[in-house]
């Protein structure tokens, strides 16, 4: 029912290995530049976020990930001053106190994640 990096045997999980790739090497395969990246990684997205590149973080137009404060604390101030330092606006959608999603844009830019009303902000 619940997948987690960050979370497993804590929760009453079970360990399992699996092989993983970093955000710059996902990022990098594309060879693109002007990206829409969505991440939902329970509980990764902090770890992701903050040992990508700024050529990484550069290569991003807009992002939407789904944080969760209960398995990272502090997981959504920590995505979001990655995200405010490398130049986005960032959004918040609370589900609850512990998770919900966040998005960020480029200032001025079209959003392909980010609903119309929010673009006027």
């Amino acid at each position: 029912v619940l997948s987690s990096v960050s979370a497993s045997e804590a929760i009453g999980g079970v360990s399992v290995t699996v092989s993983a790739i970093s955000l710059d090497h996902a990022i990098g395969r594309t060879g693109a530049s002007q990206l829409a990246v969505k991440i939902d990684a329970e509980g990764a997205e902090v770890a992701m976020l903050e040992s990508a590149s700024p050529a990484t973080l550069a290569a991003i137009e807009d992002l939407a990930l789904e944080y969760h404060d209960s398995l990272v604390p502090n997981a959504r101030a920590r995505c979001e001053a990655v995200l405010t330092r490398a130049g986005f606006m960032c959004y918040a959608m609370p589900f609850n106190g512990h998770q919900g999603i966040l998005v960020a844009r480029r200032p001025g830019a079209w959003s392909r994640l980010m609903p119309a009303r929010w673009a006027e902000a």
